[in-house]
């Protein structure tokens, strides 16, 4: 049988390789919207390849030191550039924000978590992403460089939509933060899907519990995923739990609130009531996991 092999040709752009952070973001501002950023490029390689995006310019930030970085003095600082596996490999975060270790092993194939980029993950502001999730119930900010200075933001702020974020003309991610993570607190990250590996999220549930001595909820936090325009933090399920000492009736209740807050569409892997039955169980499977740790059972 006679194979045909497609030719699948890539819109011609121009390619531009900065040194420093300063000559990205002015590269940037200077080529408005027909300029992205490429960083690992399992994202935006395959949109140019099957045209939904056009950019006229790629700026590959990857020559630019330090980006890759991960380092702890208490708090976690990950350069946006750090691949998964640098991640999941990493001995510093293994040892104190195990649960990121885990999600991160778990995010596509191992060939493509040697090239792509937290930054990039969190940049793309897929609903269905794993990582962020689990990063905003870790409290975490990101860091953001405009050309002459740095801003902080919570990473929950940081998205405004599908493919939509907080960046303004000339700005970089360059890093996520992460603070020391309380005593007798647990963290947990459930993605349903068919397969363990490789397949997109039909619901993301990320929950960090924190107990006092008498094993009571003092403080908590609910992101949901692949169930909203953007990983949704669910605070009024969260009001559910704080004060309490979770029990199957408290847990409950904040499921069903998680379910009335997102707002999930139907797909191919799941309709809307699907994800919503999905995100109740999920909770339930999440919180009794994060308790679990908070109490280092």
């Amino acid at each position: 049988m006679q194979k045909i092999i497609e030719v699948v040709r890539l819109k011609t752009f121009e390619y531009h390789e900065p040194r420093t952070l300063e000559e990205a973001s002015t590269l940037l501002s200077q080529l408005g919207q027909d300029a992205m950023i490429y960083a690992g490029g399992t994202d935006i390689i395959p949109k140019i390849r099957y045209k939904r995006i056009f950019p006229a310019h790629l700026i590959n930030i990857k020559k630019i030191p330090q980006l890759n970085e991960i380092s702890c003095d208490k708090k976690l600082t990950i350069g946006a550039l750090a691949t998964f596996n640098d991640i999941c490999f990493s001995g510093i975060v293994k040892d104190k924000f195990q649960v990121l270790a885990e999600v991160c092993e778990h995010i596509a194939s191992h060939q493509v978590r040697n090239l792509a980029t937290i930054g990039g993950n969190i940049c793309n502001a897929a609903p269905s992403a794993d990582s962020p999730p689990i990063l905003m119930v870790y409290d975490s900010k990101v860091e953001i460089f405009d050309g002459r200075q740095t801003r902080s933001l919570l990473l929950e702020n940081f998205f405004k939509g599908p493919g939509m974020t907080d960046l303004k003309k000339g700005e970089i991610l360059t890093g996520i933060i992460i603070p020391e993570v309380p005593p007798n607190t647990g963290h947990a990250y459930i993605k349903h899907t068919i397969r363990k590996s490789l397949d997109i999220a039909i619901v993301g549930m990320a929950v960090s519990v924190t107990l006092d001595e008498a094993d009571k909820c003092t403080a908590t936090c609910i992101v949901v995923g692949a169930s909203a325009p953007v990983p949704l933090r669910t605070k009024l399920a969260e009001k559910y739990l704080i004060g309490t000492y979770l029990g199957p009736s408290d847990v409950e209740a904040a499921g069903i609130a998680a379910a009335n807050e997102i707002s999930p569409i139907d797909d191919v892997r799941g309709s809307r009531n699907y994800r919503c039955e999905m995100t109740k169980i999920n909770l339930k499977r999440a919180v009794e996991l994060a308790s679990g740790r908070a109490r280092h059972e």
